[in-house]
């Protein structure tokens, strides 16, 4: 529910530094307002997408990936089905965070 939530609230707000959104598509209900909302993200974004989700097409979510308006995004591909990220998804979705937010990685890290 991060991307439903907090990709309209990236669209609305320019004091935020980075984002870490995905397993979201458009072909949820309300995917056309997440659509409109992802035109106007313009902090980094690193996109997290698993191949075997089966709640969100792979194409949605390319789909949403694509409609952000950051010039600084990444899309992500990890194994699996739609469950919560562990090990190295959740450790580069940390990273990312830490880069962009200057936080430091070994205080953060997936242990």
């Amino acid at each position: 529910m991060g991307t439903a939530y907090g990709l309209p609230l990236c669209a609305a707000e320019p004091r935020i530094k980075a984002a870490l959104l995905g397993m979201w598509g458009t072909s949820h209900p309300h995917g056309d307002l997440l659509l409109e909302a992802a035109r106007n993200v313009l902090c980094p974004v690193e996109f997290h997408r698993k191949l075997a989700d089966e709640r969100f097409s792979a194409e949605g979510q390319k789909t949403l990936f694509d409609a952000l308006a950051s010039s600084d995004k990444i899309l992500k591909d990890y194994p699996g089905g739609h469950v919560n990220p562990a090990d190295v998804q959740l450790q580069e979705a940390l990273d990312f965070l830490c880069k962009h937010l200057g936080a430091t990685p070994d205080l953060v890290a997936v242990r």
